[in-house]
């Protein structure tokens, strides 16, 4: 019991979960799916030796997760067996009617899938995205010092554990053939496949959540016996860093809109809605009457309580008080990024600096764009699109791929449109890229976005040639 809470806590409040969660992103699903097929497979098949359920059930979750992320879901999950500690057994069932049979349907579904759904690719979309966007610039010994480091900071607080399932020392507690040996295959191989390619990111090793959680929830009994005095410490450092995080949000949530505390970030924050105030300040004075009642009065706090008790209960009070402070910030970004798309579509005024200067841009109304705007952009600016309610057609070079056939067109883009078949007058007030945070590049940090009405110029009549 004590086992699949520990597994539990790991991947509900690790920072990795927090982060896709709040963004709303596919990887949550592709790694409930993923996990789901490793954890069904090895149940089904090892442990109850029923091979054609253990890969049909497998395999359809599978199928599910690509049409989540794509064709690397399938990468994924075979890629392990490869390097399974006993090779024969597992390529046998691997060569057996059952994974046969079951492999066909899968291959027949995708192909009914992408044939008669139309216009599926066979990529994720953030694959398809990042095809399109520009060079990465990351270098790639650079790329492989930083890797291991995110990865340990999205598994905080749970870093200080994921070492204990891989130690020599701690592997004689394990059964033989039980299920830590195949889970440590899969995360090994699937950790250096994403730490040997240059666009890999620690969010990509997010499916790999659950099987650790396992391999941290089998061995953490032992573990906190053994470092008692570590993990002790630890609670403590976590329980006081929760409390200087609660001081701070509480403040900034009662604080009025005018302070500024840096540069740049009081901006944000006093964009904060007032409806987001009290529960949020609320929220935030539960974790102080907690942790002050325990570690400030009770000093025999961790004596009365075991050690995975206190461990788990601060690490729910820091993942609300994370919460607490991250639903502001995101918050004041996107009602920023809205209101610079509503600006766009001249639906709000401009802001309190461009009012008291003459508009040097023709304001048309919503009912005037017609149902399809062109944007100057392979990778940004599709939030500021929505609020269009137009068709967004992208546009790496506006030049060549305008259509000459179009009288008017509108076209938004970071600058002025670099067409010369076209008459271009700016409809929109500008927003400056650095202000909302798409881009930290020096040269790009004085353009702005804007969307632009293009006409098509008239060609000269050719001359009459007299006889």
């Amino acid at each position: 019991r004590l086992a699949a809470l520990v597994a539990a806590s790991v991947v509900l409040f690790s920072y990795a979960t927090l982060r896709t969660c709040l963004h709303a992103q596919t990887e949550i699903v592709h790694a409930f799916l993923l996990s789901a097929a490793w954890f069904s497979w090895y149940c089904l098949g090892p442990q109850r030796q029923r091979w054609a359920t253990a890969w049909g059930t497998a395999l359809g979750l599978v199928f599910l997760d690509v049409l989540t992320v794509g064709s690397k879901a399938i990468l994924l999950f075979y890629l392990p067996y490869f390097f399974a500690r006993k090779p024969p057994q597992l390529r046998r069932q691997m060569q057996s009617s059952a994974h046969w049979l079951c492999l066909c349907v899968f291959i027949l579904l995708l192909i009914v899938w992408f044939k008669f759904t139309g216009n599926q690719p066979f990529w994720s979309w953030d694959d398809i995205c990042r095809l399109t966007a520009p060079p990465y610039r990351q270098g790639f010994f650079r790329h492989l010092c930083t890797f291991p480091l995110k990865t340990i900071f999205y598994l905080l607080p749970w870093s200080f554990f994921a070492w204990v399932p891989f130690c020599e020392a701690h592997r004689q507690f394990e059964p033989s053939g039980s299920s830590p040996h195949f889970f440590r295959t899969v995360i090994t191989v699937n950790t250096l496949l994403y730490w040997l390619m240059p666009s890999g990111s620690p969010l990509n090793l997010l499916p790999l959540l659950g099987p650790l959680a396992v391999l941290i929830g089998f061995h953490f009994e032992i573990a906190s016996r053994r470092y008692y005095r570590f993990y002790s410490l630890l609670i403590q450092i976590l329980g006081w860093l929760t409390m200087l995080t609660v001081a701070a949000v509480t403040f900034v949530c009662l604080a009025p809109r005018d302070i500024f505390l840096a540069p740049g970030v009081m901006s944000r924050l006093g964009k904060i809605p007032a409806y987001c105030r009290p529960p949020i300040t609320l929220l935030a004075l539960l974790p102080v009457v907690f942790l002050s009642v325990k570690y400030l009065l009770n000093r025999r706090a961790m004596s009365q309580l075991s050690l995975s008790a206190c461990l788990i209960l601060v690490v729910f009070v820091s993942r609300l008080t994370v919460i607490a402070a991250i639903l502001p910030l995101e918050s004041a970004r996107h009602d920023l990024r809205r209101h610079h798309g509503l600006q766009l579509a001249n639906v709000v005024p401009p802001d309190d600096k461009q009012k008291d200067q003459k508009p040097d841009y023709r304001k048309i109304s919503p009912e005037e764009l017609p149902p399809t705007i062109y944007l100057h952009s392979r990778y940004a600016f599709l939030t500021e699109t929505f609020y269009l309610r137009r068709q967004i057609i992208r546009l790496a070079n506006p030049a060549q791929e305008l259509k000459t056939t179009e009288e008017v067109v509108f076209l938004q883009s970071p600058r002025l449109p670099a067409a010369p078949s076209w008459n271009w007058e700016p409809v929109s007030p500008q927003i400056p890229l650095t202000k909302k945070g798409i881009t930290k590049d020096a040269s790009t940090a004085d353009q702005h976005l804007r969307l632009y009405r293009g006409v098509l110029k008239q060609k000269p009549a050719p001359e009459e040639v007299e006889p």
